[in-house]
């Protein structure tokens, strides 16, 4: 398999959803033409909270964290156990 084919069939996918999704948000609104800036405004919004709380983790614990944070918490309370369980349960069913 070629990787430009790859690279279609992942892509694909997530647009699909986008793209069912949006259509219906559109149709229902009263005013259509203003979706662009409104979901323009959500998108700069949420990348600003994702940003807002990067920077908070980073000040708070320093270079010393993990990529995956539940890795970060101590490994020998059953509570951190199970929440990784689940995790793992979450990835598999996807």
């Amino acid at each position: 398999m070629s990787d430009s084919i790859w690279t279609v069939e992942t892509r694909s996918r997530p647009n699909d959803y986008l793209f069912a999704s949006l259509i219906p948000i559109t149709e229902a609104m009263k005013e259509p033409h203003k979706f662009p800036k409104v979901l323009t405004f959500v998108m700069i919004g949420v990348a600003l909270l994702f940003a807002g709380f990067g920077i908070m983790g980073y000040a708070a614990y320093g270079s010393d964290i993990q990529t995956v944070v539940i890795v970060n918490l101590p490994q020998d309370k059953k509570f951190v156990q199970v929440v990784q369980f689940l995790y793992t349960i979450a990835i598999v069913l996807r």
